[in-house]
């Protein structure tokens, strides 16, 4: 076999180059650099294999065993594997993450774990290398080599939507491109020149090198050019087929996207448009709409809000649009928070979410403002120029009210006319008796944050949640239908009665939709920052009250989302009482662990092995002495791995948690295995759910639950010193109870009954 073309080895390499270069780039995982290794690795195999003189079954062969290795010594190298120590832990940490996706492809369901990322994303770099190489080395078929990684390329670049350019990657890939046509096309036509003509001149090999060199850099700057010039909108509509065809494929398999079975097809706080109209039953999937990273803090992810009511439907009077250029003076406020969050979407969006009210993004976009005097104005929402499609990753601030309650008791009503001109409105449809009874619940709150804080409670204990609330009667208004018919709803129901009663007693409100926090992700959490994952589920609507030194407050009306936690609150309502069975929060005291500790059954060791498992005898000869000696090693060697592995199992990837974090996410993981996990349930509900099961733990449970909702939500609490105490209290109870319910699954309820009705038969009486 002859020696094949540098060129179109070095083309080959600009490509895999251009490809990894731009993912590494694009920075969808932080320390995603080690994939260049796998990259680069395919290529020299591709090369020395397309060399060889192996069979391409043989050589594929031999390139699934490189890359196998290569992949798995990257997955191995990442920071959280290989914190566990030797490699045959880290390889069945490796086998355990790959399984659980695995089971997810197949559900339909999602699993983003960073280790899985980097595995298969560098298997697929790997796979794409080396097939280029080959392809192009041992048959010069060029375009075997650059339409896959050209569609990696650009995928990637579609899709990503940071501040960074693509644009060298791009280049650099067309100039490799159109290097490798023309070589392989070169290499190709003169094997067979000799054949056909005579008297060639030496130079003609040198002149087309030098013609497809100079083609493919003047290829290269017009994708480079190509790269940064935006889509116009004809464009957009050629590509719309291709893009929604691409988009249910990456949601599928990328993404590991649910069905999301709903029987509502659109749901309305999912538009984000300029009105809301306020329907009958709504079903959410658990499909997952986004993952925010974000500093700890209570947060809802904003898209926009509503300030004209006409008793069934919002209306979001703002109509001046800014571009995203335009110079804008935003209002100052006192104890506020600028707060920035990184999320990634898992479906098209045209709305850019920020946390809290918006102040802007990474992303270009335009402004819809509301006009506040001749200076200033406010961004009610920020809409993206352009359709943003699953994958886009962009950074977005707002900001949060970090307002104490005595602070919010002590502002001013003298509001601005801005506010009394949107705010106050009530349209005729409301009816007199809805104001009435907003008037007798805050019968004794003197300021507006406590005839808000008393309707809010009110609201979420008087009202049930429902999502199969019927449609209102066509001459029923909404917030009486909620109040006086249907005494239960969801979200918008409870948003609008509350901005409506808040309206009626000259307390300025306005409703606001977007998402809930969500589910914070535990093994990715950190001190510093933590991963929350919003489902469908989480779409929600709640309510914003203006106080004129502080801006715009958010207050939870709605049963179904925990209550805001504000200072001064969780001191305020600490019992100093015993815990009851209610979700409270409840003393810290050092006394109060170890009286609780002391009625908690203390730990018990795993049974030995039964005494009539090794048969005794007289006389033991020295095989039979060195069998039972194996035997017992072997048993005994099996319970110490039993042990190291079942702690493992417990904590693995939770080690590099603080103590109270760590403790929470093991008593999630054995409410996991023991089926008593519900992932709606609220912090505290899910403790009242296992202190149902567990009455001795119920202390301990409420106590660690009110630890671990403080350090997530409190900026400023410091976890307790000695908080890793509650492990080892609760976890021998959480284990006894495993292992009964795993005997049960395996004996079956009768065989269990009468396992242990026999051994009180032969109990030794006392």
């Amino acid at each position: 076999m002859r020696r094949p073309a540098p060129l179109l080895l070095l083309a080959v390499a600009l490509m895999q180059a251009a490809t990894a270069g731009s993912i590494v780039a694009a920075e969808w995982e932080p320390r995603s650099t080690p994939v260049l290794i796998a990259a680069a690795l395919s290529v020299l195999a591709g090369t020395a294999l397309a060399y060889s003189s192996f069979s391409p079954l043989v050589s594929h062969g031999f390139a699934a065993v490189y890359g196998a290795f290569v992949v798995a010594a990257i997955g191995g190298s990442q920071p959280q594997v290989a914190a566990l120590g030797d490699w045959r832990a880290r390889v069945f940490y490796l086998g355990e993450a790959l399984t659980r996706w695995a089971r997810a492809v197949a559900a339909g369901e999602i699993t983003r774990e960073t280790v899985v990322f980097m595995v298969v994303l560098s298997a697929l770099l790997w796979g794409l290398g080396y097939s280029a190489t080959w392809q192009a080395l041992r048959y010069q078929r060029a375009w075997h080599a650059i339409l896959p990684l050209g569609a990696m390329l650009l995928s990637n670049a579609y899709y990503y939507a940071g501040a960074r350019s693509l644009a060298p990657f791009l280049g650099v890939f067309l100039f490799g491109a159109l290097l490798l046509l023309s070589a392989s096309h070169l290499a190709t036509r003169a094997a067979h020149w000799p054949s056909l003509l005579r008297g060639l001149p030496a130079s003609l090999s040198g002149w087309m090198l030098l013609a497809s060199l100079s083609a493919a850099a003047v290829s290269a700057l017009f994708g480079w050019r190509l790269s940064a010039t935006p889509l116009i909108s004809d464009r957009e509509e050629v590509l719309r087929p291709l893009r929604e065809t691409y988009e249910r494929i990456t949601q599928r398999l990328s993404m590991l996207q649910t069905s999301g079975r709903s029987t509502v097809a659109v749901q309305p706080l999912e538009q984000h448009a300029d009105s809301l109209t306020l329907s009958g039953a709504r079903t959410l999937s658990s499909a997952i709409v986004m993952e925010v990273n974000a500093p700890p803090a209570r947060y809802y992810w904003r898209a926009t809000s509503y300030d004209s009511y006409d008793g069934r439907t919002w209306r979001n009077t703002a109509s001046t649009l800014l571009r995203a250029e335009a110079a804008l003076r935003l209002p100052e406020y006192a104890a506020r928070e600028r707060v920035r969050a990184v999320l990634t979407l898992f479906r098209s969006s045209d709305t850019l979410f920020t946390p809290a009210q918006p102040l802007g993004a990474s992303i270009r976009a335009q402004r819809l403002i509301e006009v506040l005097d001749e200076a200033q104005a406010a961004i009610v929402q920020l809409r993206a120029e352009s359709l943003l499609s699953p994958g886009v990753r962009y950074e977005a601030e707002g900001s949060l009210s970090r307002a104490s309650v005595s602070e919010l008791r002590r502002a001013s009503t003298q509001y601005p006319d801005w506010v009394v001109e949107r705010y106050l409105q009530v349209p005729p449809q409301v009816p007199d008796r809805v104001r009435g009874l907003a008037a007798n619940i805050t019968r004794g709150s003197e300021t507006p944050f406590d005839k808000a804080t008393a309707l809010e409670r009110w609201l979420r204990e008087n009202i049930a949640y429902d999502e199969a609330l019927p449609e209102p009667p066509p001459d029923t208004e909404a917030s009486d239908y909620l109040l006086f018919h249907a005494r239960r709803g969801y979200c918008t129901y409870y948003a609008t009665a509350m901005v409506m009663m808040l309206r009626g007693l000259g307390v300025p409100a306005r409703l606001a939709v977007g998402y809930a926090q969500g589910m914070p992700l535990l093994g990715r959490a950190s001190e510093h920052s933590v991963t929350y994952r919003v489902t469908e589920r989480d779409s929600h609507a709640w309510v914003e009250v203006f106080f004129p030194e502080y801006g715009w407050v958010e207050f939870e009306p709605t049963a179904a989302q925990p209550p805001i936690p504000r200072m001064e609150d969780v001191v305020a309502t600490l019992p100093e009482a015993e815990p009851t069975p209610t979700p409270e929060p409840t003393p810290t005291s050092a006394p109060l662990i170890a009286a609780q500790s002391a009625t908690l059954p203390t730990p018990t060791a795993l049974p030995p092995p039964a005494p009539h498992s090794v048969s005794p005898v007289s006389r033991s000869t020295p095989s039979s002495a060195l069998l039972a000696a194996l035997l017992l090693a072997l048993v005994s060697g099996s319970v110490v791995l039993a042990r190291r592995g079942w702690s493992w199992m417990e904590t693995v990837g939770l080690e590099a948690l603080p103590p109270v974090m760590r403790a929470y996410g093991v008593l999630l993981r054995y409410a996991s295995w023991l089926g008593l996990y519900c992932p709606h349930y609220t912090p505290y509900e899910q403790a009242e759910a296992l202190a149902l099961e567990f009455p001795a733990l119920a202390p301990l449970l409420r106590e660690l639950t009110e630890h671990y909702v403080r350090y997530r939500f409190e900026a400023h609490h410091l976890a307790p010193a000695d908080a890793d105490r509650w492990l080892p209290v609760m976890l021998p109870v959480l284990r006894q109870a495993l292992r009964q319910r795993w005997s049960a699954r395996l004996l079956g309820h009768g065989a269990l009954v009468a396992l242990k009705t026999l051994g009180r038969r032969h109990r030794p009486q006392p």
